[in-house]
């Protein structure tokens, strides 16, 4: 016997992709189908085909979906389920900084080089520093009187 769609967990990730990409009263378009953010014809016909691949591709409820390039629409090829924070990284208003011949997000910087995020962004941007003293100068303590 065939699931009804609406029963789908998938189905309901599928109705807000194509929203947010066809959508102009989303409040997300802007972001998205303004942009020319799309859903590859397959999916957009089909939501069966996409909550087959979602079942093939990981999904979970507690992984969210990802487009592994942002500048081309949802896509067998350039979707995958990564986890929040992953998918936060992966968004194209990030600041990236480039340090020891790598480019990451800031907040990818701060936690891999144990700066605190608040540290990282003021040394960057009111300091001017390179981004390589950035990540490296150690974070002094604040004494504070009690």
């Amino acid at each position: 016997m065939r699931t009804r769609l609406k029963d789908e967990p998938e189905y309901t990730r599928w109705r807000a992709i194509v929203s947010r990409c066809y959508n102009r009263t989303n409040a997300s378009y802007h972001n998205y189908g303004a942009k020319g953010i799309g859903v590859c014809d397959e999916w957009r016909r089909a939501p069966r085909a996409f909550i087959e691949w979602a079942k093939n591709a990981g999904a979970s409820v507690d992984l969210e979906i990802d487009r592994i390039d942002g500048s081309k629409g949802y896509s067998p090829e350039n979707c995958r389920f990564v986890s929040r924070t992953m998918n936060q990284r992966n968004k194209t208003n990030n600041r990236l900084i480039t340090v020891f011949g790598r480019t990451i997000t800031v907040a990818a910087a701060a936690e891999e080089f144990s700066v605190p995020y608040e540290v990282l962004i003021q040394r960057l941007m009111r300091l001017g520093w390179s981004h390589e003293r950035a990540v490296t100068q150690k974070v002094r303590k604040l004494l504070r009187n009690h």
